[in-house]
């Protein structure tokens, strides 16, 4: 390409003319010099200099040197400035203008990251997609930046969150608070439910997992035995729990009902007769609304108000009315014959709104108020008396007669068995009723507690160890939220969120510090803002207004979940890790 001068734009008459600068000194084909006061001579276009705009034409008019506009066309490939984004092209009238050119990409960064873009027609180098790899294990960031994690990622390491920070990489990990203790699916959770047995106890967090603790001397823990509260969650997708001493049942929200744990008595719901941890589908029944379970028993309220029992029905549990076929004994076959692995329905019970098993004896609240029960139910004398022998009619003249009081203890025992549902009189509109080895209590709609049955360590709560077979109100209780009765003791929530228990104390199991037995409610001073409580045979638990679990009582299996088996006067945190 010829050298470009300037020239400077003259007008001869209609003619454009260029004056040429005399520094220019550019050859023409007869060698000689430019003249440099005038236009440059020319013969033909060729001789004339190229103006330094490649838009500007050089050509030969009438013997002298003019530049013209050049057409309107694309510049060639040679002028145009590549990776700029840009089109260049004449616009006809001497200058230079463009478009833009999305296909005239600047040139890669070398960053894995980026990606070499035109912005209409400026040039860039955007972030790659966020998750883009880079790298053998990297991960692009979104904003150019190869990181190990994605920006605002979470994760869980053991029960603290880690946070991934914009620039890809993961900050220190952050513990999960006190009351919400374990870290599932990037996010620390809490207990939102909770239900013991007669020495163990599961609690269920937020992300639908459960973890427990206590005994598992046959299986009750399910999934293959779980160690303690420390030990790894169970997601088993349940929603509803309740424990017995040896065995537990569950529902899920397809109202199908699960048992595992003991079945010697066929309490599983299936007719194996064979204790397992692993949680087995009892058949029969659909739309399960509550479980209950028993020491050896198991009822199921369904959605229509049915109420359905299997298991152990030696004093009438199942409260199907009928006696067993044989009586008890420790041989499998008659086990079998005398009890019942399949649910049997309750005649004449269809209005059932809250069940709840415990020992042998079973209750339900009917419509609104009226509370119907059936077993053994609750009274002062042991639960298992024999018959006292027949008269011998060979007896010496001088053998001793037969015990009176023992003949009267076991009348009285069998006249304290219900094999139907049977009203409990004086109670008034019962909201809530609990369950323990010898005695029951009732919470009613007033907010006062009423309780009957044994009395000897004052579990009546009304101030005396007289045994009662009829409701009796607890002393000075006015403002009951919440019931929660143990094997021989009972506790209440207050509306405050206190908490008061009365009766049994040798474990500790009232929480006030010492091992007194109390008649009256006694308030557990280290315990407040409770929001749901729960009793074990001899220990309770209590979840507070933040999540936190505390427990106190007996601990010879672990009930307490702290890592000790000493039982605890006071309520102590639940250890989760």
């Amino acid at each position: 390409m010829a050298r470009r001068c300037s020239f400077a734009l003259i007008t001869v008459g209609a003619v454009l003319m260029f004056n040429a600068l005399g520094a220019c000194k550019l050859r023409i084909k007869n060698g000689a010099e430019p003249d440099t006061d005038n236009p440059l001579a020319c013969e033909y276009s060729e001789q004339c200099p190229m103006h330094t705009s490649p838009c500007i034409s050089a050509m030969c008019l009438e013997g002298s040197c003019v530049h013209v506009p050049a057409p309107q066309a694309p510049l060639p490939p040679e002028d145009q400035r590549k990776g700029d984004c840009k089109h260049l092209y004449c616009d006809g009238e001497g200058g230079i203008t463009s478009s833009a050119a999305r296909y005239d990409l600047p040139p890669s960064d070398k960053n894995p990251c980026t990606v070499a873009v035109c912005d209409v027609d400026v040039p860039k180098q955007d972030p790659t997609d966020v998750g883009s790899r880079c790298g053998e294990k990297g991960i692009c960031n979104g904003g150019g930046l190869c990181g190990v994690c994605l920006p605002e990622e979470r994760r869980c390491e053991k029960d603290a969150v880690t946070i991934c920070d914009k620039r890809g990489q993961w900050t220190p990990p952050q513990a999960c608070s006190p009351s919400k203790p374990l870290c599932s699916k990037a996010r620390c959770v809490g207990v939102t439910q909770m239900a013991t047995g007669a020495a163990h106890a599961c609690a269920r967090f937020e992300d639908g997992s459960v973890r427990c603790w206590g005994a598992n001397n046959r299986g009750q823990l399910g999934s293959n035995g779980l160690a303690g509260a420390a030990g790894p969650a169970w997601a088993n997708g349940f929603v509803q729990y309740d424990f017995g001493p040896r065995h537990a049942c569950a529902a899920r929200a397809d109202g199908t009902a699960w048992c595992w744990g003991a079945n010697d008595f066929g309490q599983m719901g299936v007719d194996t007769y064979v204790s397992s941890q692993a949680a087995s589908l009892v058949q029969g029944l659909a739309k399960v609304a509550q479980l209950a379970v028993g020491t050896d028993h198991s009822c199921a309220l369904d959605s229509a108000g049915k109420v359905h029992c299997w298991g152990r029905n030696d004093r009438g549990q199942l409260g199907s009315g009928k006696a067993p076929t044989k009586t008890l004994t420790k041989t499998a076959t008659e086990q079998r014959s005398a009890f019942r692995p399949d649910p049997q329905a309750i005649s004449g019970l269809s209005d059932g709104g809250k069940l709840l098993l415990d020992a042998d004896h079973s209750c339900v609240r009917r419509g609104e108020s009226t509370l119907v029960c059936w077993g053994l139910t609750n009274y002062a004398l042991p639960q298992s008396i024999e018959p006292p022998p027949p008269p011998d009619p060979n007896a010496a003249p001088d053998a001793p007669e037969p015990d009176p009081a023992l003949q009267e203890a076991y009348k009285e025992h069998e006249a304290a068995t219900s094999r139907t549902p049977t009203a409990i009189a004086g109670l008034g509109p019962v909201v809530q009723i609990g369950c323990g080895d010898a005695h029951s209590c009732a919470r009613l709609e007033d907010g006062s507690v009423k309780c009957w049955g044994a009395n000897d360590k004052g579990q009546l709560g009304n101030g005396s160890t007289r045994h009662s077979f009829k409701p009796v109100a607890v002393a000075a209780m006015k403002d009951a939220a919440e019931l929660a009765v143990g094997a021989d003791f009972s506790c209440v929530r207050h509306k405050s969120g206190n908490v008061s228990c009365w009766g049994a104390n040798d474990q500790g199991q009232l929480g006030t510090g010492s091992t007194a037995a109390s008649a009256k409610a006694a308030t557990i001073a280290t315990l407040v803002k409770v929001r749901a409580l729960h009793a074990g045979d001899a220990f309770a638990c209590a979840t507070l207004e933040d999540l936190q679990l505390m427990c106190w009582g007996a601990n010879n299996h672990g009930q307490l979940a702290d890592g000790t088996q000493k039982p605890a006067r006071q309520p102590k945190l639940v250890r989760w890790r």
